[in-house]
């Protein structure tokens, strides 16, 4: 059987930078709360004119050209992301006109037979299309398929909520392929799945007539409710009426003003959640406990303490590690403390936990608290978890490009220390609210970290322009 996995990765960014302290003292929270805290150290903003089409479609075209990929071999080419511009045409469709101009093919054959597609499922979109397409090579070895992954998205919060520290925005594009040169997908998926609304984004629908005199009354002119619903009915029978001259016509360029709009509601699509944060933090880890019990269920004898490197959504840099102080309590603690014998507890840091038994230990939530500030657990956060979020900490969250991110942070990482990640497993903790989880393991492939993607990415980061709070608001509007 063919090795099916990653075999390029490219990125794009947002050209401007928030520094995460301007925004808090403009808010009047501490800075260390977000720094330290969160390990949050500036957010990627965008500008009205980096759009979500346009971020997918630079990632692609670097993916393309920096791998030499002829664009007829790409049999998918499947967009994850929860920014759609569109309730029906696929932002893909979108993203493609910009690399059709962008590669010169604007008239050319080059997608003509490659399947696309967008993928909507919160932040683990990307990464359902990337089990997807894996699995799509592996029906046909031998022939050559490739697919092309993107997870883009702009991470938008309303101001001043509770989210708006964790804004982000950005692009990830893999190439998926058999004999990849950057890490191989297993097989065994664990999955845990349950209908939650910890974070969602609803059409939120206003009557017509009190929105309009709503509209009046900001403008200090009182309508009566008959002359009111007389005045739009007579904008959707001008609408109607129009449409009748121009049947042809019946597009985003007909009369489509906000009034003429037939029905007695207006149903609005914002960008901007609803979203329950301690909840979703709940949703999070239990979606993933679960995805780990049901991993076990098909490997019998394996551990997550297996996994060299810990890869995870990060919906603020610290999220994985905070998340995952019971995985490697269930994993790594409990069998030393099991054990028993020859485990110095002093020195780890876990002095609080002498004499008690392993169901003392599980739990009590304060103990739990106890063991995340452990020497023993920052040690394995540092090692294990901490490579993942240093791209996180400057951008914030990217959603469906999130998990592919914190890969390539990995990656970057390893190359600016020297490090050789080859024949190293890696696991995936992947999430999307609503809610579901998915852990899967890759293995490195030798000379991974000396990808143009790897060798990129900090020196990228650090060269974005810094722009001042008032840009990001104007901005942000």
């Amino acid at each position: 059987m063919k090795k099916i996995g990653i075999d390029a990765i490219a990125y794009s960014l947002p050209a401007n930078q928030l520094p995460i302290k301007s925004l808090a003292v403009a808010r009047g929270i501490v800075p260390e709360k977000l720094s330290v805290g969160l390990g949050l150290e500036a957010m990627a903003v965008c500008s009205p004119e980096e759009t979500v089409d346009r971020l997918a479609a630079d990632a692609v075209v670097k993916l393309i050209q920096q791998n030499n990929i002829d664009p007829k071999h790409i049999g998918k080419l499947y967009l994850g992301t929860e920014s759609a511009l569109d309730g029906a045409k696929p932002t893909m469709t979108y993203a493609l006109n910009h690399v059709e101009r962008s590669l010169g093919l604007e008239g050319s054959s080059a997608f003509n037979h490659t399947d696309v597609v967008d993928l909507t499922f919160a932040c683990i979109a990307a990464f359902d299309a990337m089990l997807l397409c894996a699995d799509w090579i592996r029906s046909a070895p031998g022939q050559g398929r490739m697919a092309i992954i993107v997870g883009a998205d702009i991470a938008k919060y309303d101001l001043q909520s509770s989210g708006e520290y964790t804004q982000g925005a950005g692009a990830v594009a893999i190439l998926l392929k058999e004999d990849p040169r950057i890490l191989v997908l297993g097989e065994t998926v664990g999955v845990g799945m349950k209908s939650e609304v910890d974070f969602y984004k609803p059409l939120r629908p206003f009557k017509k007539l009190q929105a309009l005199k709503d509209a009046a009354a900001l403008l200090g002119v009182e309508l009566s409710d008959n002359h009111l619903a007389e005045k739009i009915s007579e904008a959707e029978a001008a609408r109607a009426e129009s449409i009748a001259k121009n049947p042809t016509q019946l597009n985003v360029d007909a009369d489509q003003s906000l009034w003429s709009i037939p029905g007695e509601v207006l149903k609005i699509s914002r960008t901007e959640p609803v979203f329950d944060g301690y909840f979703s933090n709940e949703c999070y880890r239990a979606r993933l406990e679960e995805a780990i019990d049901h991993y076990k269920t098909q490997v019998l004898g394996w551990s997550v303490a297996s996994w060299t490197t810990w890869i995870f959504h990060q919906p603020y840099a610290y999220q994985g590690r905070r998340m995952a102080v019971r995985f490697w309590m269930d994993a790594i603690l409990r069998p030393m403390i099991e054990a028993g014998e020859g485990v110095d507890l002093d020195s780890m840091g876990l002095s609080e936990l002498r004499g008690l038994t392993w169901s003392d230990i599980r739990e009590n939530a304060d103990l739990e608290k106890t063991i995340a500030k452990s020497a023993a657990y920052k040690s394995f956060v540092a090692a294990v978890i901490a490579p993942g979020e240093r791209a996180s900490a400057q951008l914030g969250n990217l959603y469906t490009g999130s998990v592919l991110m914190s890969l390539l942070s990995v990656l970057a990482d390893a190359h600016e220390r020297d490090l050789v990640l080859g024949g190293k497993t890696a696991g995936f903790f992947a999430y999307g609210s609503g809610s579901k989880g998915k852990v899967v393991e890759g293995v490195f492939v030798e000379g991974c970290e000396k990808s143009v993607a790897a060798v990129s990415l900090f020196g990228d980061l650090a060269s974005r322009k810094v722009i001042d709070f008032e840009t990001y608001v104007r901005w942000h509007a």
